[in-house]
This record gives structure tokens, sequence and C-alpha cells, in this order.
């Protein structure tokens, strides 16, 4: 049964405004003004209630490395929580083990835990998981989540603006598979090595959490990241905030500002089709100053200007021959993270080298990653690098 049409997605407005870096000075303001611009804080957040601010905890990784959500974003929205008579709960489930030893390193490391410290908010410390029935799904039918979700009023998802390998753009519409809890993001991998499949499947996630909970995107491209995001691509300022009820609108914008054909965005194909958004952005609500279209548009993931151009029949039989190939890089370090993440078991050690099955691999980029040390490269293939120069 299709996903329903969410009929107020049309006139759903994205909010926007200028903001240059993470100053308390600065970000604050710019927060306050996006939801000044939807009628206020207190429209989306009441007394007493509990509001988790789901973050992009990626990896254990420091502030200035822009892998994750930044943590002077979390703490504007986390003091407006406050001041507002609630309680703001930080959490997310990055791709490693869903238990306290990784997220407690995770929470330091990315300035989250000092976040909860100034402001009062608390950090999940629930790491047990639910399997919810999902009857109105596409294509997923039941999904295997983080509990930390049902134990709150509502939820705001603050993603960062990255570049990804698999499905381009991750922000808003991927956001929220942060919820499947750690290492069973990889079994959705290998049952959906489809991109579009996969993109479905984030877009029933997506729909699946806002129709459980009360669900806002707030998304921090402040400074987001280019070319082989969503870990070891390149920083890129980009000096805005975004704010929508509707995720897909917010990332037709994000793809406007850095200049992405939202074609290439497998989520942003399946919501034009099922009509859960228009196909393209609606009037931005400009808080304070507008921010300025990136120039040049930002680098893409190796491969994806061939998934937007190719024929997708021509697309999938010639999967092996025109993505990019994972191979080890001289970082390497043999820790065999990527060989726990791979969810179809392609990779292997052999001695003092990593053995890869680029038969059985699907290319869902989960090695390069997860992978701690960017021990993992992407290499195109000679028919990608015929056709790429071939236009």
């Amino acid at each position: 049964m299709p996903q329903k049409k969410v009929k107020d997605n049309i006139a759903t407005p994205v909010s926007i405004t200028a903001c240059q870096d993470y100053a308390i000075g600065t970000v604050g303001p710019a927060v306050e003004r996006l939801f000044s611009s939807h009628e206020g804080f207190s429209r989306f957040v009441k007394p007493g209630e509990r509001v988790l601010l789901k973050v992009n905890l990626l990896a254990p990784a420091r502030p200035d490395r822009h892998l994750t959500t930044h943590p002077a974003v979390v703490a504007a929205l986390a003091r407006l929580v406050r001041d507002a008579g609630a309680t703001a709960v930080i959490g997310d489930s990055m791709g490693a083990p869903f238990r306290s030893s990784m997220m407690r390193t995770a929470y330091w490391r990315s300035g989250l835990a000092e976040v909860a410290r100034e402001t009062g908010a608390e950090l999940n410390q629930d790491f047990s998981t639910m399997r919810l029935s999902n009857p109105g799904g596409s294509l997923v039918r039941a999904f295997d989540l983080c509990r930390m979700m049902d134990g709150v009023d509502r939820i705001i998802a603050v993603p960062k603006v990255k570049t990804h390998q698999l499905v381009t753009l991750t922000c808003a519409s991927k956001i929220l598979f942060g919820l499947v809890p750690g290492m069973l993001k990889t079994s959705y991998h290998q049952k959906l090595p489809d991109v579009d499949q996969f993109g479905r499947m984030l877009v029933d996630l997506t729909e699946f959490t806002r129709g459980h909970r009360p669900t806002l995107f707030l998304a921090d491209g402040v400074v987001g990241m280019e070319g082989e995001g969503p870990s070891h691509g390149t920083p890129r300022p980009l000096g805005a905030l975004l704010l929508s009820e509707d995720p897909y609108r917010l990332d037709f914008e994000v793809c406007r500002l850095i200049g992405l054909d939202p074609r290439a965005v497998p989520m942003l194909r399946t919501a034009r089709r099922s009509g859960l958004s228009a196909g393209d952005p609606a009037e931005a609500l400009i808080a304070g100053e507008a921010p300025t279209p990136c120039d040049p548009p930002f680098t893409l993931p190796m491969g994806s200007d061939l998934q937007t151009r190719m024929p997708r029949i021509l697309s999938h039989f010639f999967r092996n021959q025109l993505q990019p190939r994972p191979e080890r890089s001289d970082r390497c370090v043999l820790c065999e993270t990527c060989i726990e993440s791979c969810p179809v078991k392609a990779i292997r050690r052999k001695g003092e080298d990593l053995v890869f099955d680029y038969g059985k691999c699907i290319r869902c980029y989960c090695c390069d990653e997860l992978c701690p040390h960017g021990g993992i490269v992407l290499e195109q293939t000679r028919l990608a690098r015929i056709l790429a120069r071939g236009g």
C-alpha cells in the first residue's frame, strides 16, 4: 500500500537564514529568527514535554571535522527547549554497536556532553530497541528502531548538510535513519542494495516517524561537507540554517543552495512520485539576511553524476562497472571495522592486506563511511572514467 499523501506538505514553508559562524552570539539569534518566522517556538514545544533533539552523530569526531551536527546549533535548541519549560533529550545511533561505551565517547568528542552540562539537557542513555509495524509503508512494513524515540513527546531532527556517496545528499530526508539502532543499519543496506529502493525505505521511515511523533527539521548548513561525504569529504562553508516541518521541501532548498540537481537524490525522487512533495522548493521564508547560493556548486561524490544521467535500467545492469569501488588506502591500520560493517561480507583480511569481492559488493560504502581512520578510498572504474570524459 503506497504512502498517503500529506496534504499540508504542499503549503509547508521552509525558513532560511544566514549564519556565518558557530559563535554563540551568531547561532542563537539565527535559530530564534527561524522560529519567529514560524510563529515562534511555543508553536512547536509546550511546557512539560520531552523533546528528542535527534542529531547527526555519525562518529566520535571533534566538531571541527564537521562530520556531526555542530554543538553550538544543538545548544541553541536545547536552551529554547529549556526556556519553554520542556526537557531536551540529545540522542542518535551511530553505525557502530549501539551501547553505552560507544555513545559516551561520541557524546564527549562531539561536544554534546558539554552542551548537556551547560543547558541541562539529557543525553540519551536508553540503548534498547523496539520493532514497530508500518502497515502504510510503500516498501518497508516494520522497522527496528531505538526505543529513545518512544519516550519523548516530539522530535526536532538536526541534520548536517553533507554530500553522501550512496544517496548524493544527506540532510532532512535521511537524518531519521539514525533511529535505526547501530549495526542494524547494515541489514537495510543488505536487503535494499538498489539505491532507489534504499531511498524508498528512507521515505517510509521518515513518514512513519512523522506519524508516530510530531517532527520538525532544522538543518545545520553553517559549514557543510562536499565531495566524498558523509565521512571523508571536504568541509565547505555554506552559511545557512534552515527550518521546516517538511523534510523534502527543506532538502529541495538545500539543493538550490549547493547547486545540486534534486533528481540526483533518491529520497526526493520518491517524495515527488508519491505526492509527498510538489517536486520543487516552496518560496522560502527569509529570516533576516538570506544566504548566498554556492559558487561554484558543491563538489559531488564520485560517480553521482553518472547516477543521474544514466538510464535506470542501464545503471542497474552496469552497477559493478560504473559505481566507484572501495579499496584500501595507505591510512589503513587493519582495524577490521570495514570487515565488521560490510553487510554482505565482501571484505576479508588476508595476512597484512584486505581483499574485496567486487562481485558481492553492493556499493553501500559502509566500509568507507564507518572507517575511523580514513583507511578506505573509492576508485572510479575504467568504464566510468570513459563515460565521464564523454560527457
